[in-house]
């Protein structure tokens, strides 16, 4: 069985414990340093080790990974998420942040809200034979899509699919975006659905938030 402290979101935030009594001042700062040199993976690692780590490494991630208005986060960095190897947490931060306005990473910016407005089954039937990349989603979706995305170029993959696993509604072609990333679903049946390399993709990144499924085919 995985470490509680590995298996929640590194999103998590939680009220501040106490310091254990025979750790000085000195030693807290000496392991904030420690923290501050290593990579988001390791930090998720850090939360293991007993409750000051916790708080420390919890707190470094926030600073890292997240921007904040107040108490809610507004923004997240998909781009250290990935490179820590957990794509998934962006499905989290959908469901889990209710005040999520921005994703960012890979010189591009993502507005959340947008994205939730796409009609991700919008099909031109005269167009679908245009474009074959990402082919879960329709011409028109990717369209739209990507028109709730900045910067200069054309935004990676990994960014879109992070931008539909967090704040896609409905389906995107045969997959219940919405209902999987909700945690709503106990079975899921994608057996010929023709799904493509892109569209396991999407569904990697929302599988592992699903709690309650049970059954996969």
């Amino acid at each position: 069985m995985p470490q509680p402290s590995l298996s929640e979101p590194p999103l998590s935030l939680s009220e501040p414990q106490a310091p254990s009594p025979s750790l000085s001042e000195l030693h807290e700062d000496a392991k904030r340093v420690v923290l501050q040199q290593v990579d988001v993976g390791s930090l998720i690692k850090f939360k293991c080790v007993n409750q000051l780590w916790r708080k420390l490494a919890r707190n470094e991630l926030c600073s890292r990974l997240c921007r904040r208005e107040g108490a809610q986060i507004t923004d997240i960095n998909l781009e250290l998420l990935d490179s820590a190897g957990r794509p998934w947490e962006a499905a989290t931060a959908g469901r889990l942040l209710p005040g999520l306005a921005r994703l960012h990473g890979y010189g591009f910016l993502v507005d959340v809200a947008a994205v939730r407005g796409v009609d991700l089954t919008d099909y031109d039937i005269e167009e679908e034979e245009e474009e074959e990349e990402m082919g879960f989603l329709c011409v028109a979706a990717k369209a739209a899509l990507r028109r709730c995305i900045t910067g200069e170029g054309e935004p990676p993959v990994e960014l879109l699919l992070a931008a539909v696993a967090c704040a896609g509604v409905g389906d995107a072609g045969d997959i219940p975006v919405g209902a999987m990333r909700a945690d709503g679903i106990e079975a899921l049946d994608l057996s010929e659905k023709g799904i493509d390399e892109q569209g396991a993709m999407l569904i990697a990144r929302l599988v592992p938030v699903m709690a309650s499924l049970t059954n996969l085919s």
